[in-house]
């Protein structure tokens, strides 16, 4: 008798410990129906560093208002509206803002330094009130972007081609990959979503955008490292979150190759020009995602990256082969890129 005590008190411990803790059918994903509402708070920051850091320093902040759409077995579709943007920028001495909350200034007249703000402006100016759709199939591991204002999808499918005084800056922070993940948290759904257990893992694949080199696919690899519990004071209750801490790296699939670029066609001999550009050489990054399994949608998400690059300057003329020759290890170059996303529940 004692002893089928025991082992009842043991069975029914570890029936108590399973439905406190993670019930296997929780997954790590979005729960959420029609009409649903959420904001996100972006944070992204880019510098330069060559030989001493700080050579080109741009900030981004940006709020994002999310609407559920639709949501079915198959799919979700988000809508989010840019509700506000701050950016600033400083190049080689050079200083620019742009905040949306502000009254735009005047057409600029001689001075170059007023025009040169006024250009970085512009960049930014109308992007507020812009709305663009993402869906996320159920059979997808990755989210689509199926609507877009004309300005941000200009932005997003621009790559690294835009202006150097904010245009660059702009395409960075809309990049369609950045915008996918603004809005999910780089989340699947579904049922091939990962479960929420301790030491689970999964991949999903993603891209990086740095100024003046090409989009590159990234691989992006997670691990859920724990899953404590938190206070939640607004509920006088405990939460359930999930601590998950993924590496990011560089896709060296072959599909993920970038395509050789068009031949540009044949144009009159013009006075000599050239604009810095890079080559992207490696990728590696880290990063935590906080995911709330009470809720059912992710918290925060901090990410720091460095995007490794090799530099060339584009003439128009050709350069003899005596001047392009170069001895001796090459500068070593790379982009500190420090991502943080936070969503808030409306």
């Amino acid at each position: 008798m004692v002893r089928f005590r025991l082992i009842f008190s043991v069975i029914l411990l570890f029936l108590l410990a399973n439905l406190y803790g993670c019930n296997s059918s929780e997954r790590i994903t979005w729960h959420l129906k029609p009409g649903d509402t959420y904001s996100v708070k972006v944070h992204l920051i880019s510098d330069l560093s060559m030989i001493f850091g700080g050579v080109d320093h741009k900030d981004s902040e940006m709020l994002l208002n999310c609407r559920v759409k639709e949501a079915d077995s198959e799919q979700i579709l988000i809508e989010a509206t840019i509700a506000s943007l701050k950016a600033s920028m400083s190049s080689l001495g050079k200083k620019f803002s742009f905040d949306s909350s502000q009254s735009p200034s005047p057409e600029p007249k001689k001075k170059p330094k007023t025009k040169q703000q006024q250009t970085f402006t512009n960049a930014f100016a109308g992007l507020k009130g812009g709305k663009f759709t993402v869906r996320m199939d159920f059979q997808q591991p990755m989210a689509e972007l199926v609507e877009m204002d004309a300005q941000i999808k200009k932005a997003a499918y621009a790559g690294s081609g835009g202006s150097m005084i904010g245009g660059d800056q702009v395409n960075m922070l809309l990049a369609e990959g950045n915008l996918r993940e603004y809005v999910t948290g780089g989340l699947m759904v579904g049922p091939k979503a990962a479960p929420a257990q301790l030491n689970a893992t999964w991949e999903s694949p993603g891209s990086v955008l740095v100024p003046y080199a090409p989009v590159t696919a990234t691989n992006k690899s997670y691990t859920v490292e724990s899953i404590p519990k938190q206070q939640d004071n607004q509920k006088q209750q405990d939460s359930r979150i999930a601590l998950i801490k993924y590496k990011l790296t560089r896709d060296q699939s072959p599909s993920a190759q970038t395509k050789p670029p068009k031949r540009p066609k044949p144009h009159k001999p013009r006075r000599r020009t050239s604009k810095l550009t890079f080559n992207v050489d490696s990728v590696k990054g880290q990063g935590d995602l906080t995911y709330s399994l009470s809720n059912g949608r992710p918290i925060k998400l901090v990410e720091k990256t460095r995007v490794f690059v090799s530099s060339r300057a584009r003439s128009r003329r050709p350069t003899s082969a005596k001047t392009s020759s170069h001895k001796g290890p090459k500068p070593n170059i790379f982009y500190t890129v420090q991502k943080t996303i936070e969503y808030i529940d409306n």
